[in-house]
């Protein structure tokens, strides 16, 4: 159960006895903002932070389960604006959950003051959240084109060693250069597996295309031919999924790395995130699953633009997020040529489709999820959420 207590009645006294009373914990009721019978209970709370030793509720990663709602998971949406868990706002008796019921009960003697967190706030730090998530998974599929031997983690995270490797189900010879078994010779597969610091969640990416073969894997995947690349990400996918440490696992890649991190995720019902991906012929996995996939591509880029106008697959994606590319003076003075070039082409009539083009790169990629995590930031404090 999570922590209960404080009964409260709803409404505008809710509100009020809401900025004192104490973070609530499972078990807690949940009801109609006015008087009346419990419709149901948080049932989610932190992993590692306890009130009245029962986990502690937050914004988000807290859930209830409301008759109203026939049992499917309701998240917490408002919490306290200055006391955070989790990186969370905490959640009290009176904040609110996503289906407009209120939490009625909370712990006794933990107190946690200060105003309600806004749903305007909440919606940002929830954004805030996400981006840097995929800032994160933008960093793995960058380093999955890198050979082990110079790859750089992404933050937070360290290259998996051999013991890693073996936990997962894996080994080097599947991850860099894999023999496909029909010619017998090594192929350019690549994909780079990294290990939390904290959790040691893995995340695996596939690199994209850099070679004729890529290409080759390219076209024959989206007219729905059997391909050892994609054969080979499935394989990966499966074996990690069955391992011990499998259940928290996902996929990353760009370009021709996405597509095989979203046939890993359909292929095995674990989440992927995918940039600029390429798109899923629906032949390719042959028993597909249900997956979370975030599918993230840069606004006017060519891969996208083509899988949007031609008879050819689109991306697979639960949700699709689109950035806006680089603005110039941003795109100007960064110091990745592609950013740069790719700003001042598409200022241009005569060089757009070239700057379409360099739009499809990691380098543009990253340039627009930070452009992306700035606008938050400044949406923070406009809304005087900091």
């Amino acid at each position: 159960a999570i922590g209960a207590g404080i009964l409260a009645t709803g409404g505008l006294g809710a509100v009020a006895i809401g900025a004192a009373l104490a973070t609530t914990g499972l078990g807690a009721a949940i009801g109609s903002m006015m008087a009346g019978p419990v419709t149901g209970v948080i049932t989610t709370g932190s992993p590692n932070t306890f009130i009245n030793l029962l986990p502690a509720a937050m914004v988000g990663l807290s859930t209830g389960e409301c008759v109203m709602h026939a049992g499917a998971p309701i998240p917490v949406t408002t919490g306290a604006a200055t006391v955070f868990i989790n990186g969370r706002p905490a959640a009290r008796v009176s904040d609110l959950m996503a289906c407009g019921a209120n939490i009625r009960t909370g712990s006794l003697n933990v107190l946690i003051g200060g105003p309600r967190q806004s749903p305007v706030c909440s919606a940002l730090r929830d954004e805030q959240a996400t981006f840097e998530r995929f800032r994160v998974d933008a960093q793995a599929a960058s380093a999955a084109y890198d050979p082990p031997e110079s790859r750089t983690p992404p933050d937070g995270y360290r290259n998996a060693t051999d013991d890693d490797l073996r936990t997962l189900g894996l080994k080097k010879s599947m991850l860099e250069h894999p023999v496909d078994p029909r010619t017998t010779k090594p192929t350019d597969f690549r994909a780079a597996v990294f290990i939390n610091n904290t959790t040691n969640a893995p995340i695996v990416a596939f690199k994209g295309t850099s070679s004729g073969e890529d290409w080759k894997t390219n076209a024959a995947q989206g007219l729905g031919h059997h391909t050892f690349y994609y054969d080979q990400a499935q394989k990966i996918a499966t074996n990690v999924r069955d391992s011990a440490g499998g259940e928290s696992a996902h996929f990353t890649g760009h370009s021709l790395g996405g597509g095989m991190a979203s046939a890993a995720a359909s292929a095995t019902g674990l989440p992927a995130t995918t940039f600029n991906p390429a798109g899923l012929n629906a032949k390719t996995v042959p028993h597909p699953v249900n997956a979370d996939i975030d599918e993230i591509h840069v606004k006017g880029e060519v891969l996208h633009g083509a899988q949007s106008t031609l008879p050819i697959p689109e991306a697979a994606a639960t949700r699709t997020w689109a950035l806006d590319p680089p603005g110039f003076i941003s795109a100007a003075t960064d110091p990745r040529w592609k950013v740069s070039a790719a700003g001042l082409l598409r200022a241009s009539l005569i060089g757009a489709g070239i700057g379409d083009v360099l739009l499809h790169f990691m380098d543009n990629v990253d340039a627009s999820l930070r452009q992306r995590q700035r606008q938050i930031q400044r949406s923070l404090v406009r809304n005087g959420c900091l």
